[in-house]
Parts: structure tokens; sequence; C-alpha cells
């Protein structure tokens, strides 16, 4: 899944990245949609879990989530603000990009 994001990714600049991302994690069944929420500020949500019953069970499954998109968008600060095990409707992921971006 990483190298497929990479290569999707690989030259776009960060709001071409995270609508991209957002569209694979459609794909993969998580219900997803964006927001750019200020300049240099997005927001990815998550309006289903491909991954419940092994999130309720295992934490360190949306720890997994939320390394992938780090990592796929690594000149930007990415932060869990929602999460659905933690009984919200969403799990909600802030983009922001850093100064030096």
């Amino acid at each position: 899944m990483v190298d497929v994001a990479e290569r999707r990714l690989a030259g776009k600049p960060v709001n071409e990245q995270v609508a991209i991302l957002t569209e694979l994690l459609d794909e993969q069944g998580y219900l997803a949609d964006f927001e750019a929420v200020a300049e240099g500020h997005f927001r990815i949500n998550l309006h289903n879990c491909a991954i419940w019953a092994v999130a309720n069970q295992y934490p360190q499954a949306c720890a997994s989530e939320l390394d992938y998109l780090r990592d796929l968008i690594p000149e930007a600060n990415v932060q869990r603000i929602t999460h659905k095990t933690s009984g919200a409707h969403t799990c909600a992921y802030d983009i922001h990009l850093t100064p030096d971006s």
C-alpha cells in the first residue's frame, strides 16, 4: 500500500497529496473525505473504519494508520483529532504544513 501511495503522491504539492491520499483511503473502504481548513491546513475525515474489528482489540492498528499518513506526507505535521474507538463518529486527521515546507 505504501509503495502504491508513494508513487501516486510523488512530485505533487501537499494539497494534491492530501486529495490523492483521501482517494486511496476511500478506495480502501474508509469513506474518506477532506477539507482545506486554512492555508497549509487540511483535515482528512474517515467516516468508516475498514479495520474496525481489529482496531477495537489492537490499538496498535490505529497507530499504524497514523504512521502511514505521517510517512506519506513527511513535510507536514499530522495529528489525529477524533477517534472512533474513543466514541467519535469519525477518525479525523489534521495536516499542517511545517513552516519550512
